[in-house]
């Protein structure tokens, strides 16, 4: 471990609702010498602007905003991670507790764990604080379970074999599924008996809910939940 103290910790706000704010997400916020925010201007990022409505005292937090390259060129996105590493790298040597504000949470598909990673080969300390996921947001928000007795839940990123997983039993989950709708339409018009649940920018002010995915529109911030069509069982949930 390295003699200076320093340590970064990925937080995760949740989906969009400042009330899920998790109590020890809002503590970590307040504890924190420096919030580190996935975007370069940092007040416009979208967990910033989620913590803030959970932590008014954000705005006196020195702040620091990254930019990642979404792209799936492993080169570049090497680079810009290494980079923006060393942008953060003086402050951990200085001994800062560093909080980097994540969407959601940051053990599910998180630009973090490149940092931490990075941080972790240099001997600092990391910690990861648990947020809640879209995809659970998104199930309360419909009012269902995600899974019931024996059934199976299933993460998908859409990347590739969309049919194939898609086909697998239980509840499938697809996240960001706006880069991808056009093979998930597809996938969904050739398995009868199958149901949707789709929401976007889940626990915002611009959210909305679907439950034809040719309707969803193509936006990064897209959870779609697939599950069996229970029979005759109603199925109830919040009116907008």
């Amino acid at each position: 471990m390295c003699e200076n103290k320093g340590i970064l910790i990925g937080v995760g706000v949740g989906p969009g609702d400042p009330e899920l704010v998790t109590l020890k997400a809002v503590r970590m916020i307040g504890e924190a010498d420096r919030i580190i925010l996935p975007q370069s201007k940092a007040k416009e990022a979208r967990a910033y602007k989620i913590a803030l409505g959970a932590v008014p005292a954000l705005t006196d937090k020195c702040l620091l905003g990254l930019d990642f390259p979404m792209t799936r060129d492993k080169e570049k996105r090497d680079r810009q991670i290494r980079a923006n590493y060393e942008a953060i790298r003086s402050y951990l040597a200085a001994g800062e507790k560093l909080a980097f504000l994540t969407i959601g949470d940051p053990c599910i598909y998180s630009t973090f764990c490149y940092l931490k990673t990075c941080a972790e080969e240099e001997g600092y300390a990391t910690a990861l604080v648990n947020g809640i996921p879209s995809f659970v947001a998104a199930a309360a928000r419909w009012n269902i379970p995600l899974c019931l007795d024996d059934e199976e839940v299933h993460l998908l990123n859409g990347k590739s074999h969309l049919a194939r997983e898609l086909a697998l039993p239980g509840s499938k989950i697809v996240m960001k599924a706006g880069r991808c709708l056009g093979d998930l339409a597809d996938a969904i018009e050739k398995m009868p008996g199958t149901r949707v649940y789709a929401v976007k920018d889940c626990g915002l002010p611009s959210e909305e809910i679907f439950d034809d995915v040719c309707e969803v529109p193509e936006d990064y911030m897209v959870t779609v939940i697939v599950k069996e069509r229970p029979g005759q069982e109603e199925i109830n949930h919040w009116d907008e």
